[in-house]
């Protein structure tokens, strides 16, 4: 699956613009945790940013996280203490609206 743009109403009340929304794909959800994971490394707290390109974007994503691991010292889970994704528009460099959730980004972990 690609990642799908829709047009949504501004989120400012009024302003009569329309503004896309990026729709992140499963694919999209895979890249991000790829290069997340490979960022935590051998870590158990993680704070920075993640950047990675998708074919109709770019994006940013700005966490701190507690990382549980097993006795083995694999990752099972990703506690967010705080997160923002940001999405652009390569060509333009306009920050875009987006759904991701990192709810589903932690569910293949």
């Amino acid at each position: 699956m690609k990642a799908t743009t829709k047009t949504t109403t501004a989120a400012t009340p009024n302003s009569g613009k329309e503004r896309a929304t990026i729709e992140f794909s499963n694919a999209d959800y895979a890249q991000v945790r790829a290069r997340l994971l490979e960022a935590i490394d051998g870590s158990d707290f993680f704070s920075a940013t993640v950047t990675s390109e998708h074919p109709a974007f770019e994006s940013e994503l700005v966490a701190t996280i507690i990382v549980y691991r097993n006795s083995e010292g694999e990752i099972y889970d990703l506690v967010p203490v705080w997160w923002e994704m940001h999405t652009y528009d390569p060509s333009t460099g306009e920050e875009l609206l987006n759904d991701f959730s990192f709810r589903t980004l932690r569910d293949e972990i």
